[in-house]
């Protein structure tokens, strides 16, 4: 028999495995002293069967922190254009919480997890402080965990787990009991003394009872199964990861990575998703330019206005709003009038039924009515369909 051990001999599954004669496994070297088994055929043709039961569906978008679609620097700090603000998304679909803002700085990093590309990093800006993320599932998403059970579990590490460190981290999975899709996303009423339980806001409530999951300064698995989703009442779903232990020591780091949200009483084996879905999947919540400008051709309406459309990469969640980092800019030209425009844009409509959008830009001067307007939309410009 061979004895899983997460730092030692890795196995599939995370499980044991009693071999037989003329079966093959292949390993590597993960570093000193460790292996991980990266494949293992049984000479009889049956497959290797996971701790867990084999692959699942993860309900989480962005699991990995693959898609960081605000991205304007190495990481989100104070003074990025998308700054570390409470109840902010930076990494797509996943809300910063935080006792105030720049408690963190937040990025995304490579290669610091076996078999992860990236994670989400936490570095300590304000000390003695609270944090968390969370990310809320739409009710279409998260009807068939409602009434049931579920399992949830990711992949962490923190760099001190001495006391006054890091050396608290709790999990969550909470539920929202109002109105379906219009949850309020900054969950917290009170963060509350060092190492209790957040309070949250009405209508949020815990699934499970948080527990100090005691994380380590090396790469570990946490789990917490069997979770009860009450259903009386519940019309959205979310996962929630803190620290309820306050860092009085700046540059203090908290990295995860691997987060899943899946049905049934036992978590399974992560479940990698390939990363063209992942980022089509954010797509449906916040869709960023391919450049600074956005171009377009709409037909000026009066004088002062135009109106304009342009293709999505897949249908959002709702009606886009339209969001910018600098302000809004707007020029073109129609009859060979070049005209600008500082004004917002207005009248958005569709982006959800099909993958196009219209909206109309007021603010011009000496257009005439019916003609053709050549536009180009500039500074970082985001269709943003989020809660």
């Amino acid at each position: 028999t061979m004895t899983h051990h997460a730092t030692n001999l890795d196995l599939p599954g995370e499980a044991n495995i009693t071999t037989a004669a003329g079966d093959v496994a292949v390993f590597q070297s993960t570093g000193s002293n460790t292996v991980q088994c990266i494949n293992y055929t049984k000479a009889d043709g049956t497959g290797v069967v996971s701790a867990g039961g084999g692959a699942v569906t993860n309900m989480l978008n962005n699991p990995e922190f693959r898609v960081n679609s605000r991205l304007q620097s190495a990481e989100h700090t104070a003074a990025s254009n998308f700054p570390n603000d409470d109840d902010s998304i930076l990494l797509d679909q996943w809300y910063l919480l935080s006792e105030g803002n720049d408690i963190v700085d937040v990025g995304r990093q490579n290669d610091q997890f076996t078999g992860f590309a990236h994670s989400i990093n936490f570095a300590v800006q304000t000390i003695s402080k609270k944090f968390g993320i969370l990310q809320i599932l739409e009710h279409d998403n998260c009807e068939n965990i409602i009434g049931g059970t579920a399992s949830l579990s990711f992949t962490a590490k923190v760099n001190d787990v001495s006391a006054g460190r890091l050396d608290n981290i709790k999990a969550a999975v909470v539920e929202w009991t109002s109105t379906s899709d219009s949850p309020t996303t900054d969950i917290i009423s009170a963060w509350n003394a060092e190492d209790t339980t957040p309070t949250l806001i009405a209508n949020w409530e815990f699934s499970n009872t948080p527990a100090n999951l005691s994380v380590l300064t090396t790469e570990a698995r946490y789990t917490i199964e069997n979770i009860s989703i009450d259903g009386s009442g519940t019309n959205n779903v979310g996962v929630f990861i803190w620290a309820d232990g306050l860092s009085g020591t700046a540059t203090d780091t908290l990295e995860i990575t691997g987060v899943q949200l899946e049905t049934g009483a036992t978590a399974n084996d992560f479940s990698h998703i390939d990363i063209g879905t992942d980022h089509e999947r954010c797509f449906r919540y916040f869709v960023p330019p391919h450049s600074s400008n956005m171009y377009n051709v709409g037909q000026s309406t009066g004088t002062t206005t135009y109106a304009g459309g342009g293709w999505l990469p897949t249908r959002m969640r709702t009606t886009p709003s339209s969001v910018t980092t600098t302000g809004f800019a707007s020029q073109g030209f129609s009859a060979g009038v070049k005209a600008t425009s500082s004004t917002a844009m207005s009248g958005i409509a569709g982006g959800h039924r099909n993958n196009y959008v219209e909206f109309a830009v007021a603010g011009f001067t000496g257009l005439t009515d019916e003609r053709i307007f050549c536009n180009r939309t500039s500074n970082d410009f985001f269709w943003s369909a989020e809660f």
